[in-house]
């Protein structure tokens, strides 16, 4: 428990990030955000630089948090690596699905929304097909995106027991470099917002 509470710190990051994402999205209809549907007649210099600073950094620092945090509790829970990976698809992966398909396709389709992944005008089985490959997912991109994060930590998780930090920070940086450049458009699974670019419109 005491090697747990070493990382306290990236903890508090975590909530820290948490709540400023929130501010960020109640923000967003002062700012000049295409991913807003809607927004005020004029943006607002202030609001545009302070959603620019959270974008950039609380987000990623949200999610990479998230991901070492769950990485590391493996230990404290005794599972496998297996046995991690099936209980994150279990949280992630299995609700995105439900919710998906109960929720976001019978409600987008039937008022006709407009949103990444969903072809305009797209009928029942079309938006069936983009969510299940992961496409048209709307504001549930993130659990994809967050179970790839995890994965990349879980994977990592013998040089974190070594604690061989530079080689996972030196990892981490190719990873993300690897994603920027050959993964940016690939939209599938939401595999490019792993590490998100302002070109990335998926």
């Amino acid at each position: 428990m005491s090697e747990r509470k070493n990382f306290g710190y990236i903890s508090n990051i975590k909530t820290i990030s948490l709540v400023g994402v929130v501010l960020f999205h109640c923000m967003l209809f002062y700012a000049d955000n295409p991913f807003f549907p809607e927004s005020a007649d004029f943006a607002s210099p202030v609001v545009e630089f302070l959603c620019n600073i959270f974008d950039a950094s609380l987000i990623a620092s949200f999610v990479f948090c998230s991901g070492f945090l769950y990485a590391y509790s493996i230990s404290y829970k005794k599972r496998t690596l297996t046995e991690s990976i099936i209980e994150r698809a279990k949280r992630l992966i299995i609700p995105y699905y439900l919710y998906g398909a109960f929720w976001v396709v019978p409600l987008y389709t039937f008022f006709n929304i407009n949103t990444f992944g969903r072809p305009e005008g797209a009928g029942y089985l079309t938006g069936y097909k983009f969510m299940l490959l992961g496409c048209f997912a709307d504001h549930l991109w993130f659990l994809w995106m967050l179970f790839w994060v995890s994965l990349i930590f879980i994977l990592m998780k013998p040089l974190l027991q070594k604690k061989y930090l530079p080689a996972v920070f030196l990892m981490t940086v190719i990873l993300s470099l690897i994603d920027q450049i050959f993964l940016a458009d690939v939209s599938y699974f939401k595999i490019s917002q792993i590490a998100p670019d302002r070109k990335s419109v998926v």
